[in-house]
């Protein structure tokens, strides 16, 4: 009876430090783990910090070349809609010439 006793006593010191160094290790691995993930934040927010003012220039530059190809597009969607109409025969020879004098010497 005493060795069942100090068996069941030692198999319960057995699953305690069992449960002891799995509680340590998972400790471990969360440390890690966070520990990770703030390095990870950290470089990030150096980048971004770093990328800002160009991020900004580079937006500003795109809405500039988005402004100029919009001043582009729609002479060139009036033109190619005033060939079009020339091409199906509803505009003349003569009316698209004189169409087209006149956009000529407004630019």
């Amino acid at each position: 009876v005493n060795d069942c006793k100090h068996f069941h006593c030692s198999q319960q010191n057995l699953d305690a430090d069992h449960r002891h160094h799995h509680r340590e290790k998972n400790r471990d691995a969360a440390r890690k783990s966070r520990r990770k993930h703030t390095e990870k934040a950290d470089l990030l927010h150096e980048v971004s910090s770093r990328l800002g003012p160009l991020t900004l220039s580079l937006s500003l530059s795109n809405e500039w070349v988005r402004f100029a190809l919009s001043l582009f597009m729609l002479p060139l969607q009036i033109l190619t809609f005033v060939v079009y109409l020339y091409s199906t025969g509803i505009l003349g020879t003569h009316q698209l010439c004189s169409y087209l004098m006149t956009r000529l010497t407004h630019y």
